[in-house]
């Protein structure tokens, strides 16, 4: 994980960005939340949908760490080596699986179940299913090792400084309101808890529009991180009927041209003929 989000920080800085860091998925959310204790300087905004603050996850998921507020009969399971790959491999084991996806369904008939089913579809050996259950035991491997634990409760104690809301599905089964709630105590920054009303559990596989537009309208829009050169070169290519700061409506959408376009002809450039309809 520490390797990892350092490799995020240096990758923004060579690229001399300074923007969102968004995560729709637990596993995700983990990390990012690493990262943003370690590097808030570098997010404009940190959004994280449906996962409270990883140290709140524990205590609410690991009855050795505090009150679940949900019994997660899985995570034990899980530390047994090597049985559950082979049973979550089997026939029986996905059909398993994916019923533990659709029955966290918030909105009937609204799930992906075409994808879930493709998803569930990959686990055809044990070492296909390693990689996830693998996560959970590392969750717990963290708890349990006193040194392992002592560096990620010293990243925890750097507050997080940039401004962190939290999207989250209103009737998630795995995990209420309230354990989301208390992501502000671990975060040691104020959270906005942003609602998704009506939506279960996963939430990119049930409402994915809904949550693209919660992120859309929570992000705004983007700044120009372009550098004076690179918005000199795109002023310099704008069309003369373009105003400034509209797209390119063009059917090659400002790239070359491809077979297929409304405007491509073998052997003619799409700009000589836009040129010429637009002269006198």
């Amino acid at each position: 994980m520490f390797t990892l989000t350092d490799d995020i920080a240096a990758l923004i800085r060579a690229l001399g960005l300074r923007g969102q860091c968004s995560s729709p998925t637990t596993g995700a959310a983990r990390w990012r939340g690493s990262f943003a204790h370690r590097y808030s300087h570098l997010v404009r905004r940190f959004a994280v949908v449906n996962c409270p603050h990883p140290r709140t996850l524990v205590r609410a998921v690991l009855p050795l760490r505090g009150l679940p507020d949900h019994p997660h009969p899985w995570v034990p399971i899980f530390e047994i080596p090597w049985l559950p790959e082979l049973f979550l491999s089997t026939a029986l084991g996905r059909w398993l699986l994916k019923l533990s996806f659709t029955i966290r369904e918030g909105q009937k008939g609204k799930m992906d179940v075409a994808l879930v089913e493709e998803l569930v579809a990959r686990f055809q050996r044990p070492a296909d299913v390693h990689g996830p259950i693998q996560y959970y035991r590392e969750m717990v491997s963290t708890q349990i090792w006193p040194s392992k634990r002592a560096r990620l409760e010293a990243v925890y104690r750097t507050p997080i400084t940039a401004p962190a809301t939290l999207v989250w599905a209103a009737k998630d089964g795995a995990l209420s309101a309230r354990v989301a709630m208390n992501s502000e105590l671990d975060a040691g920054c104020p959270v906005d808890l942003r609602p998704l009303p009506g939506v279960g559990h996963f939430v990119s596989l049930e409402a994915p529009d809904k949550l693209t537009q919660k992120i859309r309208r929570l992000l705004g829009p983007l700044p120009d991180q372009r550098t004076g050169p690179e918005r000199a070169a795109a002023t310099a290519r704008r069309r003369p009927d373009e105003a400034p700061g509209q797209p390119d409506m063009s059917p090659s959408g400002g790239r070359a041209p491809r077979r297929g376009d409304a405007r491509w002809r073998p052997g003619r450039s799409p700009s000589r003929s836009s040129a010429a309809r637009r002269d006198p």
